[in-house]
């Protein structure tokens, strides 16, 4: 029993050494998916020739999966390398590469965002700006603030605790 487990694991291969690699891209709702689907079907391309594990064949594509996220059109780049190994060095190449061109376009990379409403306890007013504006808040002293506006500083000696 031993020598049939040892002869399995030794002689283990996989029928082809080439591997998918799925490389997860998001972007602004604003952006036309058919340009970015474009944009990165050509960068990954273009790249098979220069960076090494890229595979030329079968040629690389881009689907609109998972599809729509929270806040932003979630893509999957799919291409194939040579071995699992290639993985690693081709992510990181591509990957920089995409990010230069989202920054050459002016794309949003978008962030996870949520609206705060904030409704004051004096005059019920409601306050809908986005929580980017409010970076924190709560109460000091008995009064609120926010980064806007911050009570002092709070860490100074004999600041009431």
């Amino acid at each position: 029993m031993w020598l049939l487990k040892r002869r399995a694991a030794r002689g283990h291969r996989l029928p082809e050494s080439r591997v998918a690699l799925l490389i997860p891209l998001s972007v602004g709702y604003d952006s036309d998916p058919d340009r970015v689907e474009g944009v990165v079907r050509e960068e990954a391309v273009t790249s098979a020739g220069e960076i090494s594990g890229l595979l030329v064949e079968p040629a690389s594509f881009v689907r609109f999966v998972p599809g729509f996220g929270d806040h932003s059109l979630d893509l999957t780049l799919i291409c194939q390398v040579a071995t699992f190994v290639d993985r690693y060095l081709v992510q990181h190449e591509l990957r920089k590469r995409l990010l230069r061109w989202f920054w050459a376009e002016g794309s949003e990379i978008p962030y996870p965002m949520r609206a705060v409403v904030l409704k004051s306890a004096s005059n019920g007013v409601r306050d809908e700006r986005p929580m980017s504006h409010v970076v924190f808040g709560g109460l000091y002293d008995g009064q609120p603030f926010t980064a806007e506006k911050p009570p002092g500083n709070l860490c100074e000696p004999g600041a009431p605790r």
